[in-house]
């Protein structure tokens, strides 16, 4: 329901997310309390953890954290664990659809020592699915299976402080959609390609109280294995591990009053990250070499408040591979208790990913010839937005704009040389203006949404950048009441993607044509609350069966349709 959020996936498979029309790289997602290492790769790879004890998602939007790191030049994509129930709770979840099938099982309780206090374990399995002309997309199969586990221990206020820990571990098999643009197989010469990915997820968070300070250490580590195959004697494209760690300490001082109408907070910090990228013997290609790159920060992060208003300020340095900065400086104003806005200047950058530089080679899982520049040096960004938020007896209202000026923005261009397409990494500067406004509409049980955001990114000569997502309009109509014999909830999502007219002259070679079809996509979903343990849910997704595939994906890249009509049923039942 973000206007600003959109999804691209890997042929249905792998979920991307899109913020102010920029996905991949630009986008940080946080996991586990810390930076997700998003297993890029190409850029196709989307967020492979399940969500599994996940409690909420909040969206940061534009470069403004100093805490995780620097590269979140478009926004922060925050997942916040649940956390302990005072009296335990197990709860199973069956779904099967057109082409989906699975089940999830989770233990929440309370804190026991080092107990967890949640347990999740998943399966699911995808068929091929066919498109909106009925035609199967070959490659789009695949499975997923996960255990998540969540402890915490400990107080704040005790000496021994408190203590957070997470642990993930996911395997996925996804097929490789076919389609024109990339290897094509008759239904009978079908070779099966594939890849497979292993991860493991850490984290350890603990929390001290010393006066008025607050201090935490966080330590996190994130390792992929991923495999990609094609052939029925298993040949292996490339495989290879990828491996991220991080260690933070924090000393925060929160809001203390100054007076009885101010007051002021305080945040240190200091970061060490890594990233290494290592083949694996068995690999026939190396599409990217063995390396390594990292960086030592230190982040400083200051904000007053007085009466209705609050100012910060603060400064992140990173020293490393690539020594960079970023900073902001951010006004807030609360005038009524119903309206808030803000306005903020902001400093990015964000240094150029192992892919980006060394990428030679077939990249099976996103069906193209990658070719990297290891002479790229970091992206930086000016960037100024403004957000305004007003709350009424029915209706409220957000909008917002942006202005980001980009000295080196890094891009992924399709070229051709000798007779074939390849996809080659470079920097050039870029201008990206754009906005997002949403309001929203409520009475009793009756809640009515609608929003539109757009971006306009170009080169300084006017060339439309590449790989920028269109504008989208939504609306969202739920009806919600906990009062009926049986609890109700009805939920209908409209999404109307714009035609893409805006390409760059190398995408328009590409595509051969000078814009993409705008499309319109229509979701449902009826929940209901059968007794005190059970529920039942029934989803239509794509509703109008339209023919779509959404410009950053996978599957638009090697020109096959994103799944036609799909339907599922879900059975939950708790105790």
């Amino acid at each position: 329901q973000s206007p600003s959020l959109q999804w691209s996936s890997a042929g249905g498979q792998s979920l991307k997310p899109v913020l102010r029309g920029l996905g991949g790289n630009r986008v940080l997602t946080a996991f586990q309390g810390w930076r997700y290492d998003n297993l890029q790769g190409g850029l196709d790879h989307g967020l492979d953890f399940p969500l599994l004890g996940v409690d909420h998602a909040e969206i940061l939007l534009g470069p403004n954290t100093l805490a995780l790191g620097t590269d979140a030049l478009s926004g922060v994509l925050y997942f916040t664990d649940v956390r302990p129930k005072t009296s335990p709770q197990r709860q199973f979840q069956g779904f099967g659809g057109t082409n989906l099938v699975g089940g999830q099982w989770s233990y929440h309780g309370p804190s026991q020592g080092l107990t967890p206090y949640f347990i999740g374990l998943s399966s699911a399995n995808q068929s091929e699915y066919r498109d909106a002309h009925g035609d199967t997309v070959h490659g789009s199969d695949g499975h997923t299976r996960a255990l998540r586990a969540l402890w915490n221990w400990g107080s704040l206020e005790a000496s021994r402080g408190q203590h957070r820990m997470s642990f993930t571990a996911t395997g996925r098999q996804l097929g490789v959609p076919e389609g024109p643009l990339a290897h094509v197989d008759s239904a009978d010469e079908h070779s099966g390609h594939n890849q497979t990915i292993q991860g493991l997820y850490w984290a350890l968070e603990s929390q001290w109280k010393k006066g008025v300070w607050r201090v935490r250490t966080h330590q996190g580590m994130n390792q992929s294995i991923r495999e990609e195959k094609e052939g029925d004697d298993v040949h292996i494209g490339f495989a290879m591990r990828m491996l991220s760690s991080t260690t933070s300490a924090t000393r925060s001082m929160p809001f203390s009053s100054l007076s009885l109408q101010g007051g002021m907070e305080e945040t240190f910090g200091i970061q060490a990250f890594s990233r290494n990228v290592r083949n694996l013997p068995g690999a026939d290609d190396q599409v990217y070499p063995d390396a390594q790159q990292g960086y030592l920060a230190g982040f400083y992060h200051r904000a007053l408040r007085f009466k209705n208003l609050e100012a910060s300020t603060g400064i992140r340095g990173e020293w490393g591979t690539f020594p960079v900065w970023s900073g902001l400086a951010r006004l807030a104003w609360t005038p009524r208790e119903n309206s808030h806005g803000q306005l903020r200047v902001s400093r990015g950058s964000r240094a150029p990913q192992l892919e980006e530089r060394y990428a030679y080679g077939n990249h099976i899982g996103a069906g193209r010839f990658e070719i990297g520049d290891s002479t790229l040096g970091p992206e930086k960004l000016w960037n100024l937005d403004a957000q305004w938020h007003w709350e009424g007896r029915i209706v409220d209202v957000q909008v917002g704009g942006f202005y980001q000026r980009y000295e080196d923005f890094i891009a992924l261009n399709p070229e051709e040389r000798a007779g074939d397409w390849v996809f080659v990494y470079g920097a050039a500067p870029a201008v990206l203006t754009g906005g997002e406004v949403s309001a929203h509409a409520h009475q009793g049980p009756w809640h009515l949404q609608a929003a539109y955001a757009g971006v306009y990114a170009q080169r300084p000569d006017g060339e439309a950048l590449p790989s920028v997502a269109p504008s989208k309009w939504s609306a969202v109509l739920r009806y919600q009441n906990a009062t009926h014999k049986i609890p109700l909830m009805v939920h209908v999502v409209a999404e109307y993607f714009d035609t893409k007219t805006r390409l760059a002259y190398s995408e328009q070679l590409f595509w051969g044509t000078t814009s993409l079809p705008g499309y319109l996509l229509l979701h449902a979903q009826v929940a209901a609350t059968l007794s005190d343990r059970a529920s039942v849910e029934v989803g239509v997704d794509n509703l109008l069966n339209a023919a779509y595939a959404h410009p950053l994906s996978l599957a638009q890249q090697v020109g096959v349709l994103e799944p036609g009509r799909q339907a599922r049923l879900t059975l939950i039942y708790q105790w």
